[in-house]
């Protein structure tokens, strides 16, 4: 299969890209590329063919994603929650429910249903059976990945006063609660800044989180309110020079 590819249809596009420069005050930790997107390959390279391997014995079934059922269970549950008069369609979905996988495994699917298409099985692999004995386990989701680690994921809320709730609220939530402890807050950029013109800090250009991240990065009492807490990384700063 002869194939090219590019990372965008348009021919120029600004990707944002992680910069910090301690030296800039102004330096918000992110800085505009203009990327120039070429195709590949290239007129001058060799073409390039996606299919770089073939069966030739037995084809095995590809894993189902993790979580699958249960994601189509679930969007079921929803449309006969939300739709409760519509009841054609819920039989649609009932009958399609009966067609399904029940469980994440694709190898036990095949082996219990016989279902598993293979385009143009007959002309390209005729000599090849359906192997339904080897077990294929789920696969995890592709997390996309920042320095390694999975991107920490989270939701928007309701969190505008109305007449039935006058509360504020956090605008956004972590859906794994655990990340919320792990927030940055206190920037690398935010650091430099903050030490730099320490003498012309005040209080609110700043957090009593960040606060207390410097203070303690310096071993000093974090107790009282902004004010104070401020005038005492101030002194330790001016004493320092």
């Amino acid at each position: 299969l002869k194939t090219s590819y590019r990372a965008y249809s348009e021919n120029e596009v600004f990707e944002i890209v992680e910069h910090i420069d301690p030296t800039n005050p102004l330096c918000i930790g992110l800085e505009p590329w203009l990327t120039h997107v070429r195709t590949f390959p290239e007129d001058t390279e060799p073409p390039i063919h996606t299919l770089i391997d073939l069966p030739i014995n037995k084809i095995l079934v590809h894993g189902f994603k993790e979580g699958g059922v249960q994601s189509i269970e679930t969007a079921a549950e929803n449309f006969s929650r939300s739709f409760p008069s519509q009841a054609d369609h819920k039989v649609d979905w009932n009958s399609f429910l009966e067609t399904v996988p029940k469980s994440d495994f694709a190898t036990q699917f095949v082996h219990e249903s016989g279902i598993l298409h293979v385009p143009l099985k007959n002309v390209l692999f005729g000599f090849c059976s359906i192997d339904t004995d080897t077990s294929v386990p789920p696969l995890e989701s592709n997390k996309r990945t920042h320095d390694g680690k999975p991107i920490k994921e989270r939701r928007t809320t309701s969190n505008v006063p109305h007449s039935n709730d006058t509360a504020r609220k956090k605008p956004r939530i972590a859906l794994n609660p655990a990340d919320e402890r792990d927030e940055i807050i206190l920037s690398a950029s935010d650091r430099a800044d903050y030490i730099k013109n320490i003498a012309k800090l005040v209080v609110k250009k700043i957090s009593k989180k960040q606060l207390v991240t410097l203070l303690t990065e310096v071993n000093l009492k974090t107790s009282g309110n902004k004010e104070d807490m401020l005038a005492r990384l101030k002194g330790y700063y001016h004493n320092l020079n």
